[in-house]
């Protein structure tokens, strides 16, 4: 990974003010789990300006989401975008942050190893501090719903 490393720290340098405004849009405007609605509009249409297509209301969870750039049947690997807030404290779980880290993450990864053989996705899963959305979401099947039929070893 040598001669990538500084190719991930340039793409995180040029992409980090673009993505830090999930962040900044999160943190001002905190909903608690169970009413993400902005929350989620804000960051699924900020990926789709960045190229993704979105499913919303993903595996029929009010405020989750799938977003992704190809759907190649290469093998998938998703990030985690977590967007609620806590009652009365906001954002005091960092859920702005991580959710904002996490799409810089995939941006970074996508600019610098475009013809990777895994296809990066993101999963929207609201209502963490309340319901425990990806308990859910993995209960309902939506693990079997990221991989592809072929191996990865």
């Amino acid at each position: 990974m040598g001669s990538t490393y500084p190719q991930l720290l340039d793409a995180v340098a040029a992409l980090r003010d673009d993505a830090f405004t999930v962040t900044q849009y999160l943190t001002a405007h905190s909903e608690v789990g169970g009413r993400e609605c902005e929350s989620s509009r804000f960051v699924t249409e900020f990926l789709e300006r960045h190229g993704c297509t979105v499913e919303r209301n993903y595996m029929d969870y009010p405020y989750a989401f799938r977003a992704y750039r190809t759907d190649g049947g290469r093998p998938r690997a998703a990030l985690m975008c977590e967007y609620d807030a806590l009652p009365d404290i906001g954002h005091g779980c960092g859920h702005s942050l991580s959710c904002g880290i996490s799409v810089l993450a995939a941006m970074a990864l996508d600019r610098v190893f475009p013809d990777s053989p895994w296809q990066i996705e993101f999963v929207g899963t609201p209502a963490e501090e309340t319901e425990s959305a990806k308990c859910q979401l993995a209960a309902d099947g939506a693990p079997h719903n990221l991989h592809s039929n072929k191996r990865m070893d």
